[in-house]
């Protein structure tokens, strides 16, 4: 583990509270956290290197948000679930936490553009799942517009809501497979961690260079509007030999 920032002290009924002081941590050995249905892009091998990726509403200087990039390969998606995988044990997570800050840009550069720090799309409602020595995030995105219909590359990033004072800090776990397009990205725009206040390679943090952050995107595809139409015409047919 390493420490990056200068001890945080908040006072709070005379007791002095410690903050965030730690930009990521290391873990040994590998596993593959989870494979839900439906998949549409899975990055879920880790070797447990985390980096932060947690927004501390009593501590927002150290609020940091990670994102990673993904492409749909031409093809249409609809985005219904979007999960993040997290350390378990590093803090004290649990069902308390029940929100996310969603983000998303359209990719252009090898790091993302744009102004926002996390939650471009907002906060939206996410359940923590724990999967025996990691934690699961993962928000319902069916209703988000801007992840029904898209066509492209992008960056994508969940980070909980969770008070550093009430919940303790988890790190967002790294991927041990091979880089994907190119690695994850973190920002600190309060720059209380000290990597800077711009957007950062995440994996240097977990020393794991280029590193991917480890997400999975849900949802389904839309057909081509070549393929739309023969499955009508499809269905004209045997509607036909029905009658």
């Amino acid at each position: 583990m390493k420490t990056v920032a200068a001890l945080a002290l908040l006072a709070c009924a005379g007791v002095a509270v410690a903050g965030p002081v730690q930009s990521s941590n290391s873990g040994a050995g590998s596993a593959s956290i989870n494979v839900p249905r439906s998949v549409l892009w899975n990055q879920n091998t880790t070797n447990f290197n985390g980096v932060v990726d947690q927004d501390f509403p009593d501590f927002p200087t150290y609020t940091s948000g990670m994102v990673d990039d993904f492409t749909t390969s031409g093809q249409t998606w609809k985005v219904h679930h979007v999960t993040t995988y997290y350390t378990q044990g590093s803090g004290a997570w649990g069902t308390g936490i029940g929100s996310a800050q969603l983000s998303l840009y359209t990719k252009s550069a090898t790091s993302p553009t744009g102004a926002d720090l996390v939650g471009n799309l907002g906060i939206v409602p996410a359940m923590l799942i724990p999967l025996g020595g990691a934690w699961a995030l993962t928000a319902d995105t069916s209703a988000i517009g801007a992840l029904q219909g898209i066509n492209g590359d992008y960056w994508i990033g969940l980070t909980p809501i969770a008070a550093f004072g009430v919940f303790g800090q988890e790190f967002h776990l790294l991927s041990s497979n091979a880089t994907i397009g190119a690695g994850s990205a973190v920002r600190n725009i309060g720059g209380s961690f000290g990597f800077g206040t711009d957007w950062t390679d995440a994996g240097t943090l977990g020393s794991q260079a280029g590193a991917d952050m480890l997400f999975t995107l849900e949802g389904d595809v839309v057909p081509a509007p070549s393929a739309a139409a023969l499955l009508a015409l499809g269905g004209v047919f045997a509607g036909r030999r029905r009658r």
